[in-house]
C-alpha cells in the first residue's frame, strides 16, 4: 500500500490515500516505518467505516487549526496557537488520543495551578480548547469517540481580584527591569503606556510602528474588536522603540523578541512575578496583579490624571465605555474620605471625615 523511501538525507513515507498520492517527510527510518504503519492503518479503517481513537493527537490539532485559520480573526487563531503550545509542552505532545484519559487532564490543571500560578479562568481556556477540538475531530470522524466530553471546568475558587500598582509600585517594578532583565524594559513600560492587550503586544510588527508620526496603528485584524485603533507613543517608550530599530536584525518583524529572535509567548507571565519579586511586592500582594494589571494601572493613571473616559476607550481599545468606567470607580478608602471632606454644603458642615464634633452641653 506505501513505502519508506530516503531522499536528500531524510526519510519519507509514500502511500495513497483517497485517491491521491501522499508523501510526508519523517525522521529516522525506524520512525518513517512506524507511521507508516499507523497510515495504512487508519487507511483501513476508513475504507471500512471504522473509527477509533488511534489517531495522533498532533496530525488532529494540525488538521482542524487549517480550518480554524479559515474561521478565526488572526488575534483569536494566535491565542489558540499559544495555547496549543503550552498543552504540548506540558504533555500533550506525541501520542494517540486513545491514550488521553480524564486523569491526565487533571495533572494537567494541578501544574498549571500550582507550579505555574495561573488563573482558573486560564485554564480551563485551554483545556476547553483541547475538548472543542477532540469534539471537532468526532465531528469530522477522524476520531470515534472524544474523551474528554465528561470533563467539566473547574470552579470553586472565587474570580481573580486584579489590582492596578500604586505610582511608587510603578517606579520600583521599572527600575528593577532595568537593572535586571534591560530586553523587558521596553515591553512592561509599553504595556503601561500603550494599555495594549497581551496579543496585541507580542504580536507587536515594526510595520506597525512609526516612529515619524509617533504613533501606532493597529489594524482591524490586529485587534480583539476587529476595529483600527491609533496609539500615541510615549515619549519615553518612544526613545526604547528607537533603540530597538536601530538594533535589530535584518528583516526582523517583531518588535519585541527574545534572545532567539522569536517573540515573547509564555515566557512573559515567569518575567513578570520574578519582577514582581525583585521589586519588593510580597507574596500576598503578587495574587493581585498580572500582567493585565499593567494595562489596568495605566487606565487607573488615566484616571487619576482625569482624562475623559472616552479618550482611554479609545487608547486602550474598550469596545464597551462601561469597561472603562468601571476601572475608573475602582477609587480607593483614601479616595473616598478626601471626597467626603469636599461635603460643606457651602460651609455648613465643617468638620473633616475622621473627626468627631465636640458634644454640647
Amino acid at each position: 500500500m506505501g513505502s519508506v523511501f530516503k531522499k536528500n538525507g531524510s526519510w519519507w513515507i509514500n502511500y495513497r490515500a483517497n485517491g491521491k498520492r501522499h508523501r510526508k517527510k519523517i525522521g529516522t527510518k525506524a520512525d518513517a516505518q512506524a507511521a507508516l504503519s499507523q497510515v495504512e492503518s487508519r487507511i483501513v479503517r476508513d475504507e471500512f467505516g471504522i473509527v477509533d481513537n488511534k489517531y495522533p493527537l498532533d496530525d488532529l490539532i494540525d488538521e482542524i487549526m487549517k480550518r480554524k485559520k479559515l474561521e478565526l480573526e488572526p488575534t483569536t487563531y494566535k491565542s489558540y496557537e499559544t495555547q496549543i503550545q503550552t498543552l504540548r509542552r506540558e504533555g500533550f505532545r506525541d501520542r494517540r488520543v486513545e491514550t488521553i484519559l480524564l486523569k491526565d487532564v487533571d495533572a494537567y490543571c494541578e501544574k498549571r495551578l500550582h507550579d505555574d500560578g495561573v488563573s482558573v479562568r486560564r485554564v480551563n481556556m485551554e483545556v476547553g480548547l483541547l475538548k472543542r477540538l477532540l469534539k471537532q475531530g468526532v465531528e469530522r470522524g477522524l476520531i470515534g469517540w472524544n474523551p474528554l466530553s465528561a470533563w467539566k471546568e473547574l470552579k470553586g475558587k472565587p474570580r481573580k481580584v486584579r489590582k492596578a500598582m500604586t505610582p511608587d509600585q510603578v517606579d520600583r517594578f521599572l527600575d528593577q527591569a532595568q537593572e535586571f532583565t534591560p530586553r523587558l524594559y521596553p515591553v512592561w513600560l509599553c504595556f503601561l503606556t500603550t494599555l495594549m492587550r497581551r496579543e496585541e503586544l507580542v504580536y507587536l510588527t515594526w510595520h506597525q510602528v512609526d516612529l515619524d508620526e509617533g504613533v501606532i496603528c493597529l489594524e482591524a485584524g490586529d485587534t480583539k474588536t476587529d476595529e483600527d485603533r491609533i496609539i500615541p507613543i510615549h515619549p519615553d517608550l518612544h526613545v526604547e522603540l528607537q533603540k530597538l530599530k536601530l538594533a535589530a536584525a535584518s528583516g526582523q518583524q517583531y518588535v519585541f523578541v527574545t534572545k532567539n529572535g522569536t517573540p515573547h509567548r509564555n515566557n512573559l507571565y515567569r518575567a513578570f512575578r520574578r519582577g514582581l519579586r525583585r521589586a519588593g511586592f510580597s507574596g500576598e500582594e503578587m495574587k493581585y496583579y498580572d500582567i493585565h494589571s499593567l494595562r489596568v494601572t495605566g487606565i487607573t493613571q488615566f484616571a487619576r490624571e482625569r482624562v475623559h473616559p472616552k479618550v482611554v476607550q479609545r487608547i486602550s481599545g474598550h469596545k464597551d465605555i462601561r469597561m472603562v468606567l468601571d476601572i475608573y470607580t475602582k477609587v480607593t478608602d483614601e479616595e473616598c474620605r478626601a471626597a467626603m471632606n469636599k461635603l460643606s454644603y457651602g460651609g455648613r458642615l465643617g468638620h473633616p471625615v475622621g473627626t468627631r464634633s465636640k458634644n454640647v452641653s
